[in-house]
């Protein structure tokens, strides 16, 4: 069994079909090439259109905005404070919603304060005058001056002098070993003096005495 020869005839090739294909590609390159220098040259040109020309425009309208804002606020806040100035009642504000029951729905009572202002009752107790002495009281306490005990003429040496006497005092009539003693009578229904005791109170009423200004 024997294979055919294959022949392809001259006529078959034709040497412009490739040609024309190689400059098809050619044109399409160009094309997309051009295509993208131009959007590129578009967004540049876009971006310093808007980095120069629109950017200031808006910053320009945004503060001429923000004073006129500013400008409208310093009004109103003129206008409410000669309103509230001059107005000392405010109606209490109600919305009707138009739902068929008829009712007013207050959604803020602004209610300044009573014009009648409360006339001053007399008070049964008197204590405005109790008020009036007291405050003279105050007054006057505050005018007082203070002063430390210590600062008194004489007192160390006064001091001293009591101490020592109460020292001897105890050491006289006052025996430790009293304390001790179980020779006392347990049926004697009188109970000793305690002198000691006694000299102690004495003395601390002349302290006392003495340091309250009474001596």
């Amino acid at each position: 069994m024997s294979v055919p020869i294959l022949t392809i005839p001259e006529s078959a090739f034709d040497p412009n079909a490739y040609t024309a294909g190689r400059r098809q590609q050619t044109k399409l390159i160009k094309y997309l090439l051009s295509l993208t220098r131009g959007s590129a040259g578009l967004l540049v040109l876009a971006y310093l259109v808007g980095l120069f020309g629109i950017k200031p425009l808006m910053e320009l309208a945004t503060s001429q905005r923000l004073d006129f804002l500013e400008a409208c606020r310093g009004k109103l806040r003129d206008l409410y404070l000669n309103v509230i100035g001059r107005v000392n009642y405010i109606p209490i504000v109600a919305i009707n919603k138009n739902d068929g029951s008829g009712k007013r729905y207050a959604d803020a009572v602004c209610q300044t304060e009573d014009l009648n202002a409360k006339e001053p009752q007399p008070e049964a107790l008197g204590l405005e005058a109790v008020q009036a002495k007291l405050t003279k009281l105050s007054d006057v306490l505050r005018q007082c001056d203070s002063y430390e005990s210590t600062k008194l003429p004489h007192y160390k040496v006064m001091d001293f002098l009591l101490k020592d006497f109460r020292q001897k005092t105890d050491m006289v009539y006052f025996n430790q070993r009293e304390l001790f003693d179980k020779k006392k009578e347990a049926n004697s229904k009188e109970k000793a003096k305690n002198l000691a005791q006694e000299v102690k109170t004495n003395i601390r009423l002349i302290k006392g005495m003495y340091m309250s200004g009474q001596v």
